[in-house]
């Protein structure tokens, strides 16, 4: 799942939105009982891979990022839309596609030249794959149960072209 700010404009300016925005996704994740498997806040965009027992998904979409706009707008004094669109979602059909795409997520600082090592990255749930810590307790590892270690490795083998292609393109369309 991704969503981008309006016109590519930067809409989580400061630590202070980004916590608000992993507070809220907390409390949707709760709300909507949605299993958050990976996460990465950028300047413009993020990233989530989310599982939905109760086929909720746009219903709990819709809460994340309208509380967020609501909670952006009151800080910067501003208001209407934040996000370019409607969220953009993709159906994870199998394991080894999930944790190509949850690499994915977790490299993308490291390929926007933000950090080094994906694990430096604050905003993203690298760290808790790596380390099994987190600020967060809606964070589930249970789609990958490739150890540390592992995941280490894993994550410096990079993305594989398709999976770079794929989300470059422009035209990435929604499916649900």
């Amino acid at each position: 799942m991704i969503n981008r700010g309006a016109a590519r404009r930067h809409i989580f300016l400061d630590d202070t939105l980004k916590q608000i925005f992993l507070i809220l996704l907390d409390e949707t994740q709760e709300r909507y009982n949605f299993i958050i498997h990976a996460y990465c806040i950028m300047g413009n965009h993020y990233h989530l891979v989310i599982e939905t027992p109760d086929a909720n998904l746009s219903d709990g979409m819709r809460h994340l990022n309208s509380r967020f706009a609501s909670e952006f707008n009151k800080l910067r004094r501003k208001d209407g839309p934040i996000f370019k669109s409607r969220f953009k979602s993709i159906y994870i059909s199998n394991k080894k596609y999930l944790q190509t795409v949850i690499r994915y997520i977790h490299l993308n600082p490291v390929n926007a030249h933000l950090v080094n090592n994906a694990e430096d990255y604050e905003w993203s749930s690298c760290k808790y794959y790596l380390t099994g810590k987190t600020d967060y307790s809606f964070l589930v590892q249970k789609s990958s149960k490739i150890g540390k270690q592992s995941y280490a490795s894993y994550l410096a083998q990079g993305n594989p072209v398709f999976i770079k292609d794929f989300y470059n393109r422009s035209n990435l369309k929604t499916i649900l």
